[in-house]
């Protein structure tokens, strides 16, 4: 299957800038669990030089201390797929859309990660919700993008036309 490529280029590497990006804006929080907070660092560090199994550890610890911090389980759903556990990156994925699914920076970075595990549909939504939450408009052309390749042309058709109507409104 062909994988579609962002704009601008956005990789493995850059997927892990995003996540370092979404962890440093979470720890103006880092009184409230200082544990959890210390081990996701720790473990977006592991993940970032590619030590799957300390990322792990120290993810799954993170997320055991503070379950309902989605972005223990946007980071943990990258290592479960880099480690070739595909469904435990499902759920970790869904887990962190479950609880931070209105936040941008978890919207950017689910639409990343089903990006690169080749679920269109679901990128496409969330690239489609970081657009609107973001008034970014390459936003939407990426997911409108996202959508036509997962064969949805009625949903990447609406998704161009609220970028549309959003630019127009804003004028």
């Amino acid at each position: 299957t062909s994988r579609l490529r962002y704009p601008s280029g956005m990789g493995a590497g850059t997927f892990r800038l995003l996540l370092l990006l979404v962890a440093a804006a979470g720890w103006m929080r880092a009184a409230e669990e200082p544990a959890a907070d210390k081990l996701l660092r720790q473990g977006l560090v592991a993940l970032d030089r590619g030590e799957l199994a300390a990322a792990r550890r120290d993810l799954e610890a993170a997320s055991k201390l503070n379950p309902r911090e989605p972005r223990a389980w946007l980071a943990l759903a990258q290592t479960y797929w880099k480690s070739g556990l595909k469904k435990q990156a499902g759920s970790a994925a869904a887990r962190a859309a479950s609880l931070g699914g209105a936040d941008p920076l978890i919207q950017r970075g689910l639409a990343i990660f089903y990006t690169e595990a080749g679920e269109w549909e679901q990128a496409g939504r969330f690239e489609a919700a970081y657009a609107v939450s973001t008034r970014d408009r390459e936003a939407a052309v990426r997911a409108a993008m996202l959508f036509l390749q997962a064969g949805r042309a009625d949903a990447a058709i609406e998704t161009a036309q609220r970028a549309l109507a959003a630019d127009n409104h804003a004028k």
